[in-house]
């Protein structure tokens, strides 16, 4: 029995053993390949244990993940709430993955995050194209930047006001949790008017802190952490669809936000459901509770362990006050715009705020990066605060310091603002096509792109600032178009328009009216066409392409030959 025993021992042995060496090191297709460093910890849970254990409240980059850099460098491997995952701090290959979503890569959830918010089934809320399309422009309908400055800024100023005045009268306030209740109440009022005071049944303000369920083991077993986040889901959820109930029984009643909106597009868009629209707007609720509240909270702290920057963000709070007539008036987003070191403080709170490790992808082909390979069905990880902590870019990166962001320039070169720093890609906004070759350029900030740059001009009546400096760094396509846009604008712009056109508009059409009055039935594109010929230069009208051709040649060819029938005019 003995002998049998050790055998048994010694199989388990050779067995585990083998087991551990699979685990470490992991093979594709049989055969064992260069992954990068790392550890995958123990057999399952990997090393899951170690990534949520407590530690010292930083705004530097996780811990786990400063670790293991420092001890392996900025691309390694791991195995996390069992996925094995590469992290890559390297904003070369994070640039290079981020460009490579849709073909390399997707989107991906770990699976308490996809459970939670239905990341999966048939009421899925992240599918691409045509839903994806539509999610986003009823987002950006109702909290998109023209709500925002049209509509919400006064009820964002007032909700505050409100906010404010109750915290005075309390001892202490519990900042995280207050500014938390605060936005929650005002999104869910203003997504699908949710009022938590004036409401019946149950209410719903006291939210858990939804971002420990998303690194915990997705197990629904009551006493877990995950279980009571989908039952508060569950409750949010119901309210939705008991919201939604009313309006359909009562639709004069409806005061046209995101809920209505959703509930009218059912009947055009098929894959509306009831479901669909709770878990939407869950989503929306989420997004608003846990990210803007944390970035609020993370402001204060800031501005009360910085008494200068709070001095002189009040300073510029009063100047505005100042130059008003009723210093009561409400915040006009045109003041909003003056108060360029409250941007410059919110640019820096941002910066600092950095919520997850990182942004998750999952690797659809096997991925060679740096002499590595990245398996195929694999999560990578890809730690985008690494670009806003970088002492290259940033001197002192943990250090509050809104004066970083206004702009440094010397006599001899430009120092490049630290918002340029910020420009690298997140998600599928840069995606071209395989093997295109795009002319020179930037794709700016993430999702937006450069569209603020475009909208925040000033009133130049020359060309658009925005496309004038692209111009000028592209250089050969630029000048092609400068060109053009020059000898056009020098011939049919609103100074040759007033000064020539109108005149010449002036005489052609009554004497034009009057012919037509003698005519029966006119074809009116027909008789515009011919009559707006005369002052357009030829080209603008004339449909028979080969006389148009031969007639401005022989115009040219003319002018060439004698110079004294020049006019002046575009061809010249």
């Amino acid at each position: 029995m003995l002998e049998i025993g050790l055998v048994l021992v010694a199989l388990f042995v050779i067995y585990y053993t083998h087991l551990l060496i699979k685990w470490k090191y992991p093979k594709i297709n049989g055969v064992r390949v260069q992954l990068p460093p790392g550890s995958m910890g123990l057999p399952i849970i990997g090393e899951t244990i170690q990534l949520l254990i407590p530690s010292y409240n930083s705004i530097d980059i996780h811990p786990f993940v400063r670790k293991r850099i420092q001890r392996h460098g900025p691309i390694f491997r791991t195995h996390l709430v069992g996925r094995p995952i590469i992290v890559s701090a390297d904003p070369e290959v994070n640039k290079y993955i981020f460009s490579q979503e849709g073909n390399l890569v997707e989107m991906w959830y770990l699976d308490s995050f996809a459970k939670l918010f239905a990341f999966e089934g048939e009421s899925k809320v992240t599918a691409i194209g045509r839903v994806h399309r539509y999610l986003r422009g009823i987002t950006l309908n109702h909290f998109g930047g023209e709500s925002l400055r049209e509509k919400m800024l006064p009820q964002i100023e007032a909700t505050v006001k409100n906010n404010l005045c109750k915290w005075s009268t309390q001892r202490s306030v519990d900042v995280k949790s207050a500014i938390s209740r605060m936005i929650f109440n005002f999104t869910a009022k203003a997504a699908f008017g949710y009022d938590v005071e004036n409401s019946t049944g149950e209410k719903i303000e006291n939210l858990p802190n939804f971002i420990k369920s998303l690194m915990s083991f997705p197990l629904n077993i009551p006493g877990t952490t995950f279980h009571k986040c989908m039952k508060d889901k569950e409750k949010m959820s119901n309210m939705v669809r008991h919201i939604m109930k009313e309006r359909f029984n009562s639709p004069d009643t409806r005061p046209g936000d995101f809920l209505d909106q959703a509930i009218n597009d059912m009947a055009s868009e098929k894959f509306l459901t009831e479901d669909f629209i709770a878990e939407l707007a869950f989503g929306i609720l989420f997004a608003a509770f846990e990210s803007v509240s944390t970035t609020l909270t993370l402001a204060i702290k800031f501005l009360a362990e910085n008494p200068l920057v709070l001095e002189e963000l009040t300073a510029e709070n009063e100047a505005v006050l100042k130059k008003r007539e009723n210093p009561d008036s409400p915040l006009t987003w045109k003041e909003y715009k003056t108060m360029t070191f409250t941007q410059n403080v919110i640019s820096e709170t941002l910066r600092l705020m950095n919520i997850p490790p990182g942004l998750l992808r999952k690797a659809l082909k096997d991925i060679n990066v740096k002499g590595y390979t990245i398996p195929a069905g694999w999560t990578i990880m890809l730690v985008t605060p690494i670009v806003h902590l970088n002492p290259e870019t940033y001197k002192d990166p943990l250090k509050f310091n809104p004066w970083r962001w206004k702009p440094i320039r010397t006599p001899c070169k430009p120092n490049p603002k630290p918002r340029e720093a910020l420009h690298h890609p997140i998600g599928k906004w840069r995606n071209p096509k395989i093997g295109g070759v795009l002319p020179p350029g930037s794709m700016g900030w993430p999702l937006i792109g450069e569209t603020l740059q475009f909208i925040f001009c000033g009133k130049d009546p020359d060309l658009h600032p925005f496309i004038k400096k692209r111009m000028q760094k592209i250089n050969a396509i630029g000048k092609v178009h400068t060109y053009i846009r020059s000898i056009v604008m020098n011939h049919f712009g609103v100074e040759r328009l007033k000064e020539s056109f109108f005149p010449k508009i002036e005489d052609i059409l009554p004497a034009n009216l009057a012919k037509w009055a003698t005519q029966g039935p006119v074809d009116i594109k027909q008789v515009i066409s011919v009559m707006s010929t005369p002052f357009s230069v030829y080209t603008l009208t004339m449909t028979d392409r080969e006389k148009v051709l031969k007639m401005l040649k022989d115009k040219l060819m003319e002018r060439i030959k004698d110079p004294s029938k020049r006019r002046g005019d575009f061809l010249d």
